[in-house]
């Protein structure tokens, strides 16, 4: 919470954002901004949450937080101190693009994880994902380590520097639910 710019905790964007989670996940079903149904239902098993700004129907922004290991893809998982909330699989819609609802969300979902107890916010964001890394550096995101991982003839490895340890972050392979 130290390093975070305030702006995007005590501001909020000219659209209406809000915590969805439970059951009422399944209304952001939407294949336009890559919400699947597979997608959804994995969140609701994990028991997942999201949080979105809408204009009107249509979904502006939103990014999903985790207390559960995260499947990373269809040969990783991400897991972590529980401490923390993990966020992942942010997303603004292009005609919201430039308004900055990436890091005014991870900012209003802090404020949410903050008041359930967590410390903050944990993340993976890879290297080349450079949209996502000047967000999180907006918010005031410390990187704290790195991870690699590599599939070699259907054989996963992953390894992570020391920073890691200190929140018992892991990419490992295989999915975990």
């Amino acid at each position: 919470m130290d390093s975070v710019d305030e702006r995007f905790l005590v501001t909020e964007p000219d659209l209406p954002g809000s915590v969805i989670e439970g059951s009422s996940i399944t209304e952001l079903l939407r294949p336009s901004v890559r919400i699947t149904e597979e997608f959804l239902q994995g969140a609701v098993d994990r028991g997942d949450w999201c949080h979105v700004y809408k204009d009107g129907d249509e979904i502006a922004s939103y990014g999903w937080y985790s207390k559960a290991a995260v499947p990373l893809d269809d040969y990783f998982s991400v897991t972590y101190s529980r401490e923390y909330t993990y966020m992942y699989r942010g997303y603004t819609a292009t005609d919201y693009r430039g308004r900055k609802l990436h890091a005014f969300g991870m900012g209003a979902a802090l404020r949410h994880a903050v008041s359930r107890g967590d410390l903050g916010l944990i993340s993976y964001v890879e290297g080349n994902n450079f949209a996502s890394l000047r967000s999180c550096k907006r918010l005031g995101y410390i990187v704290f380590g790195c991870c690699w991982v590599f599939r070699i003839f259907s054989i996963n490895f992953s390894f992570r520097s020391p920073g890691c340890r200190n929140f018992d972050f892991k990419v490992e392979p295989g999915y975990q639910n």
